[in-house]
């Protein structure tokens, strides 16, 4: 059995036919990897949580990186959910648990191409913890799932 390792998985722009998995992934592992989200009832979070996502998704600014199986792009290892603007916006990433550790979300993040000096981030998961630390010029803005105009 061959291992992967990080240099063989590709990245590509989103596809409409990433969508589903995409929402799916973001409301379960939000849900389970955040203090806000684990605080609020199920039917609650995912009826309401949805509604934020599919808001981001329609944001002319938004844009999604995929991290995919070479020659598979269907198979989907990690994404990058983000907004390009002045400061730019990290919504969501997410890499699969089996990988993490490996570097791939710093690759599919400034794969992204952002603006260094000025991040800000929506949603706070566990992981944040450590990345804040490591990037201290992230800055937490959970208002930033609500805006429709740049910000300055």
């Amino acid at each position: 059995e061959e291992t992967m390792t990080q240099t063989d998985l590709v990245i590509r722009p989103f596809e409409p036919r990433d969508f589903n998995f995409i929402i799916a992934t973001w409301l379960n592992h939000y849900k389970s990897h955040s203090y806000f989200a684990k605080r609020i009832k199920h039917s609650l979070y995912f009826k309401w949580h949805n509604k934020v996502v599919q808001n981001i998704f329609n944001k002319p600014e938004t844009s999604c990186l995929i991290l995919h199986e070479p020659n598979e792009p269907e198979v989907i290892f990690g994404f990058f959910v983000f907004e390009r603007r002045d400061p730019a916006i990290m919504h969501f990433v997410f890499i699969k648990e089996e990988l993490r550790g490996m570097g791939l979300g710093t690759r599919i993040v400034e794969a992204a191409n952002l603006s260094q000096d000025n991040i800000q981030f929506s949603h706070w998961t566990y992981p944040m913890n450590d990345i804040i630390i490591k990037y201290p010029q992230l800055n937490y803005n959970p208002y930033a799932v609500l805006l429709w105009e740049a910000q300055k």
